[in-house]
């Protein structure tokens, strides 16, 4: 990762009347970058687990059990919201079949419900969200792109109250270079001048990287699925908290206008 230009550099003025923001476009992530999606999801976990345990299985013990099936769902239906419930279905059936314990049809339609849960609550935001978005909007175009089932991702994207600050909004159904390189093409921006800023190393990360873009990395207590060694490269910056950003993209400019004029 490159390094950071100390704190006392950042102040832009000091470059003079000629400095100009190297970013122009600054990609967000939404799930787990802007609201906090995975807390749906651990909590949905910890009353599957509940439950099963009142059906008389080990529900702890199952929670590998569902997160298998999950992983493997994801290649039948992708984000959908039919997976999740689905997978909790699946799971449920396995333990009854496993313990010799013929499965009911109430008792699969009780394990979906607790997965459609998830879908029919609205995450909290990020602890600077909003904040972090109107700073930033003052000096750069901001677009979201944020990946998975479309009516999810508008509902959760309405309720953040966040919308009005992004110039543009994509919701694909996957997120990679091809995206990227997309959003760069309308916007008619060079990688070297935008950005991506995200929780998902696979997702948010490598593929900007790809495609020449630079990337703030802001971590979080992602779903394996979103797990990758984050590639090697100057233009990769890390944040603590997403409250750290603006102060991140600022030393990142700092730093590229430092190699100018030396």
């Amino acid at each position: 990762m490159s390094k950071l230009v100390p704190e006392k550099e950042l102040r832009l003025g000091c470059f003079g009347k000629g400095y100009m923001a190297r970013f122009k476009l600054v990609v967000f992530d939404g799930d787990d970058t802007l609201w906090q999606t995975m807390a749906l999801y651990r909590a949905a976990k910890l009353t599957f687990a509940k439950w099963l345990s009142r059906q008389g299985f080990d529900g702890p013990s199952a929670l590998p059990v569902l997160e298998e099936i999950d992983l493997r769902n994801v290649g039948l239906y992708g984000f959908s919201p039919k997976r999740f419930p689905q997978s909790m279905a699946e799971t449920y059936r396995r333990l009854a079949e496993t313990a010799g314990r013929e499965s009911s049809p109430e008792i699969t339609e009780e394990a979906r419900a607790i997965g459609l849960r998830v879908f029919e609550q609205s995450p909290e935001l990020v602890d600077g969200a909003k904040a972090v978005l109107s700073e930033l909007a003052e000096e750069h175009e901001l677009v979201l792109c944020t990946k998975g089932d479309r009516s999810i991702q508008e509902g959760r994207i309405a309720s953040s109250g966040l919308a009005s600050l992004f110039s543009r909004i994509y919701i694909p159904a996957v997120k990679g270079p091809g995206e990227f390189s997309d959003i760069l093409a309308k916007a008619g921006i060079d990688a070297d001048h935008a950005i991506s800023v995200g929780d998902s190393v696979r997702s948010d990360i490598n593929p900007a990287i790809e495609v020449g873009m630079s990337a703030i990395w802001v971590p979080s207590d992602n779903w394996i699925l979103e797990e990758a060694a984050p590639v090697e490269s100057p233009r990769l910056f890390r944040a603590p908290t997403l409250r750290a950003v603006p102060r991140i993209l600022a030393e990142a400019e700092a730093e590229h206008q430092l190699q100018r004029s030396a």
